[in-house]
């Protein structure tokens, strides 16, 4: 989901910051989002992607919240799609 949530303006980021929700799975997840890219022939810069603490005064967390409140996202994202980027 990072990859896809990336993926459209990822030519625009000179980094990425994912928060640190699950400790000790930095490698797996940040090798997971490039393979990804280089799958759907993007390039990420390993070193470009960060994990941190977010916190809930930033804007990311205030976006998140919102959406989960109304149940509403910017991306939806069927099954289907998901397979046919996850898995090609």
């Amino acid at each position: 989901m990072i990859f896809i949530l990336i993926e459209k303006g990822i030519k625009n980021f000179d980094q990425i910051i994912v928060d640190k929700e699950y400790p000790g799975y930095e490698v797996l997840l940040k090798d997971l989002v490039c393979d990804l890219a280089n799958k759907n022939h993007c390039k990420i810069d390993r070193t470009a992607i960060h994990f941190r603490s977010i916190g809930r005064k930033s804007k990311a967390h205030d976006l998140a919240v919102e959406a989960y409140r109304n149940k509403k996202a910017n991306i939806k994202l069927s099954a289907k799609e998901f397979y046919r980027i996850a898995f090609k």
